[in-house]
């Protein structure tokens, strides 16, 4: 059993703003290069991924598991026994309307809101950061995590 699940999804008001400004985009497309179909399409196939998108986050006794869905088919899993160091950072500035999604060789990022980022370093070297809408719950499996390794 987990004792700690978030599941986050990009704020309504967000995706309502990318959606709207996707339309905006498709009409000036359409009125500039009259190419109605590559538009439509492109917007629409925009709009579902960014209506989809989700990050589920579990942690068990074991292990940390996580999703990014639809681009993650099955979980991640990293095991507690791998884990170096745990911190929270406040996020600044932060990718565009506050939503940053990002892999690379070092880490990946996953934030989709929420008020602070959870940064877990591996043994390998690598970084995974998440933010949380839930830290207070959190922090003390944090604490825990920390003080196991």
């Amino acid at each position: 059993m987990a004792k700690f699940e978030e599941t986050q999804q990009i704020s309504k008001k967000i995706s309502l703003s990318l959606a709207i400004l996707s339309v905006v985009f498709l009409s000036f497309s359409i009125y500039k290069y009259e190419v109605l179909v590559l538009g439509a399409i492109l917007c629409f196939i925009f709009s579902v991924i960014l209506f989809m998108i989700r990050f589920d986050l579990k942690i068990y006794e074991d292990r940390i598991e996580y999703k990014l869905l639809p681009i993650h088919k099955s979980y991640k899993v990293i095991l507690l026994n791998s884990v170096v160091k745990t911190e929270i950072i406040v996020p600044s500035q932060l990718g565009i309307f506050g939503i940053k999604i990002k892999n690379t060789p070092s880490g990946s990022f996953y934030y989709l809101g929420g008020n602070k980022i959870m940064r877990i370093t591996t043994s390998d070297g690598k970084n995974l950061y998440i933010g949380t809408r839930k830290i207070e719950a959190l922090q003390p499996l944090m604490r825990l995590i920390s003080y196991q390794n």
